[in-house]
């Protein structure tokens, strides 16, 4: 767990110089919205000028496809307990006030390190089997995000980037009907489109 922490604040670290934007008048604020596509709450809180902290707690979907001679296809999508946590650089908003466009609500683009813990039965990769408990399933990794809260209170928020997936993971032993635990991870690609409603005061 101490590999992950390092590596989560590794990237918070890098992240910062780059999109650091100097400016008195630019500066993010604390937005409170719910989630429908991936049902949620999330809370963004400023930390400064052009940075944020974001936790969410609610539900994270993913899918599987497997095919085979003997079980033929099988496709399958689930709803998972999820919290995720990241640290926003929001970098365009001088642009975007030049240009006359919305920045209230921090409707920006920003870069920024993540981290999802989801409580889940699936196989880490197709190498593993399904588990029969819901186990702690855990993605460290680097986003470049688009968030977008309209005045109607309608919010979009993409992310894409990419990461590592770690967990404890089941596969076939050498014998007949034995199975092996062990911790197993992979590097993965991070897409999420998050849609909701923004719920703070109307200014």
């Amino acid at each position: 767990m101490m590999r992950i922490i390092l590596l989560f604040t590794a990237l918070t670290i890098l992240s910062c110089p780059a999109f650091s934007q100097s400016g008195d008048e630019q500066h993010t604020t604390d937005v409170f919205k719910v989630t429908f596509l991936e049902p949620g709450i999330s809370f963004e809180k400023s930390t400064g000028r052009n940075q944020t902290a974001v936790a969410k707690i609610g539900a994270s979907f993913s899918g599987s496809f497997t095919s085979s001679s003997s079980m033929g296809d099988k496709a399958t999508f689930v709803l998972d307990p999820a919290l995720t946590l990241g640290y926003r650089f929001y970098y365009n908003y001088n642009k975007r006030e030049e240009k006359g466009k919305r920045t209230a609500m921090n409707s920006l683009n920003y870069l920024s390190p993540v981290f999802e813990t989801s409580y889940s039965k699936n196989a880490i990769s197709s190498d593993y089997l399904v588990e029969e408990k819901r186990r702690l399933m855990n993605t460290v990794g680097l986003v470049w995000g688009i968030q977008r809260n309209y005045m109607k209170r309608f919010s979009l928020d993409l992310q894409l980037g990419a990461g590592y997936l770690f967990a404890n993971s089941m596969e076939s032993g050498s014998g007949s009907g034995n199975t092996i635990h062990k911790m197993a991870g992979r590097a993965t690609t991070i897409g999420r489109l998050s849609l909701g409603i923004w719920l703070n005061r109307k200014e």
